[in-house]
């Protein structure tokens, strides 16, 4: 953390410094949950029996997309969380 924290480079962290970085981890943590979140959504408009078929076949490739963008960013997040708890 402190030296992805360090914005002045003095090798202190102040509390401007630290609350900079909780606030940028909070806010991409957000993320990451909101894109969970919209996963879970669009898998479940795509069962629901109000959809038509042929709609769903229409925006396939569109959803393809956009469950392939979420995952990355959820996968992003989890991936670099690990990646800086060992370090």
């Amino acid at each position: 953390m402190t030296a992805n924290a360090d914005l002045d480079g003095d090798g202190k962290l102040d509390e401007r410094e630290i609350r900079l970085y909780e606030r940028k981890s909070g806010t991409i943590r957000q993320m990451a949950l909101a894109s969970l979140i919209a996963l879970f959504i669009l898998g479940a408009l795509i069962f629901l029996p109000i959809i038509p078929d042929k709609r769903i076949e229409l925006t396939a490739d569109h959803y393809s997309i956009l469950v392939f963008v979420f995952g990355s960013l959820v996968g992003a997040y989890m991936g670099v969380t690990a990646w800086q708890s060992k370090k």
